[in-house]
């Protein structure tokens, strides 16, 4: 399915501080690395690594706007003259900084160029534009959108359109997903103290679309996504994530990757007592998220599938309540009650 799906991951590290301008990045480049991996990873986006364009950049004298639409037009020919038949998926990510943008829609997010100051406040892509033009001047299906950047007004930004000239399709079906990585006037964040610095809501995505977020079922779906990117980012950083979606099906029925199941693995039966109040997370023995269950109305009853291995529970409740379990072979069925 990988092979007709294309990409084009942005990120912005080395900002102009001058002229009230921005200070540089530290997660960007390892950001694009982590989104880079998934894409090409078999049980991820599985994309061949010639359908992905990728442009992280340290000089900001590369980072024009002319620089990344030619990047994104060099991935627009590469699904015309490759895919054989109609492109399917188109994915979108950046990592830099970002403002709201104060020349459109409200949930614009203005994706900031390195040269971008406050002198120079024009220096900016239109996120909603952009998703515009691939959705009604392009062959793909499908556009997603996760912009990991602010969507602060310190000024009022204001992002451009591409600069591509391509005349829109008439009678195309395409839907599109945009996750930004915080609300309106607010901030986004990065790990600075990590050794391999990252941005919050990178970091939440890929563990998200690895498994973290996957359903029963073995989906990580558009509902699945949000659900646990709603309560883990929110529980490390000073951000809650904010969607556009416009596909007609439930977002519990928009499949983003359908994880492998073949692998042996059990049944854990989990019921949450009255007294967890709050979400709770299931942890490998590296302590990485594997699954968020919602506590919702208590005492209440949750089935998950797991690997064979070694899991915490850990509430989010304080002090927090944690129960240990392994699944020791394939088949197995465990009950625990927290």
């Amino acid at each position: 399915m990988g092979s007709h799906d294309y990409a084009l991951v942005v990120g912005f590290s080395d900002y102009d501080p001058s002229h009230y301008g921005l200070d540089s990045l530290a997660g960007p480049a390892n950001d694009v690395a982590a989104i880079r991996d998934w894409l090409e990873d078999r049980d991820g986006g599985n994309l061949p690594s010639a359908n992905i364009v990728s442009f992280p950049v340290h000089s900001r004298l590369d980072a024009s706007q002319y620089a990344v639409d030619d990047a994104l037009l060099s991935v627009i020919e590469k699904a015309k003259t490759s895919s054989g038949t109609s492109a399917r998926r188109f994915y979108f990510f950046f990592c830099g900084h970002g403002q709201t943008d104060s020349a459109g829609f409200r949930e614009d997010n203005a994706l900031c160029l390195p040269s971008w100051t406050k002198v120079k406040r024009h220096r900016a892509l239109s996120s909603m534009e952009y998703a515009e033009y691939m959705r009604t001047r392009t062959d793909f299906q499908e556009t997603w959108m996760f912009l990991d950047c602010c969507r602060t007004k310190a000024v009022k930004a204001a992002g451009f359109r591409p600069t591509l000239d391509s005349p829109a399709l008439t009678n195309k079906t395409s839907n599109s997903f945009i996750a930004f990585a915080t609300s309106a006037m607010s901030e986004a964040f990065e790990d600075t103290g990590a050794a391999n610095p990252q941005g919050h809501f990178t970091k939440v995505l890929i563990q998200g679309l690895k498994g973290a977020a996957m359903n029963p079922q073995g989906l990580v779906t558009v509902e699945s996504l949000k659900t646990y990117m709603n309560g883990e980012l929110p529980s490390i950083s000073r951000q809650k994530p904010r969607y556009l979606n416009d596909f007609t099906l439930p977002e519990s029925q928009v499949v983003i990757v359908d994880l492998p199941t073949g692998a042996p693995q059990g049944t854990v039966n989990i019921t949450l007592s009255a007294g967890i109040t709050r979400p709770v997370h299931v942890q490998d023995t590296d302590f990485n998220p594997v699954r968020q269950i919602d506590a919702g109305q208590v005492p209440s009853q949750h089935r998950l599938q797991l690997p064979l291995g070694l899991y915490s529970l850990v509430s989010s409740d304080r002090p927090p309540t944690i129960a240990n379990i392994r699944v020791s072979y394939d088949g197995e069925t465990i009950d625990v009650t927290l």
